[in-house]
């Protein structure tokens, strides 16, 4: 994305605005693949311990795009965080079908390997205009998954109450790297989870979603 030019304080606070946003999905991109090296680093204690570190700077950097996210709009930063780190293990849930809708590569990449690794099946596009178009061709997906900011005529908002309109017992999750995205106009009516977000934070979300849905 663009970050806007530096000029009146207006401005400032979009562009610290702009930054946490990319600070965030760079941060979903480490601490997602953070999750899946971990599955691996069994008996190998250095590893692990090294896997540690990269995680305790991986939480010091969440809370330094948190105070960017502060200076970018005070009164939306505590809601958008709300979807912090969650304590245990991800609870198992029954292997779904799951669209994931994100433009950027690197976090659709992180989005699906994490998915896939809690057992479900997952399909990806990167836009909100074809993930309708697929949702309307197979009728079948049990989630939908997408981000909120993102290129083209409609955004993760519109795509949700798009398929609200048509599909209204298709559960759909969220997510943003922006704290003013997650208050925008039409966000509260569906469930928002913050980047970057944690295995446990997924988890536990689509396990709520699928819940409810039944």
């Amino acid at each position: 994305m663009t970050v806007p030019a530096l000029g009146a304080q207006g401005n400032v606070a979009d562009r610290a605005g702009a930054v946490a946003h990319d600070f965030n999905n760079v941060l979903t991109v480490i601490s997602g693949n953070l999750a899946l090296a971990e599955r691996h680093a069994a008996g190998n204690p250095k590893l692990i311990r090294l896997l540690h570190n990269i995680r305790l700077a991986t939480e010091r950097a969440t809370d330094l795009t948190g105070q960017l996210m502060m200076l970018s709009s005070p009164l939306a930063a505590g809601p958008a965080r709300a979807g912090g780190v969650l304590p245990g293990a991800p609870s198992p849930t029954p292997r779904r079908r799951v669209l994931v809708v994100e433009d950027d590569p690197d976090v659709a990449e992180v989005a699906v390997e994490v998915l896939e690794s809690l057992g479900h099946e997952v399909e990806m596009r990167a836009d909100a205009a074809s993930a309708l178009a697929r949702v309307h061709e197979v009728r079948n997906f049990d989630l939908v998954f997408s981000d909120i900011v993102m290129p083209g005529p409609m955004n993760g908002i519109d795509l949700a109450e798009a398929l609200m309109q048509v599909y209204p017992d298709l559960p759909v999750l969220l997510a943003t790297g922006f704290s003013t995205a997650a208050l925008a106009p039409g966000a509260l009516r569906f469930p928002v989870l913050a980047k970057p977000y944690s295995v446990q934070d997924l988890s536990w979300r689509i396990g709520q979603l699928i819940a409810a849905d039944q």
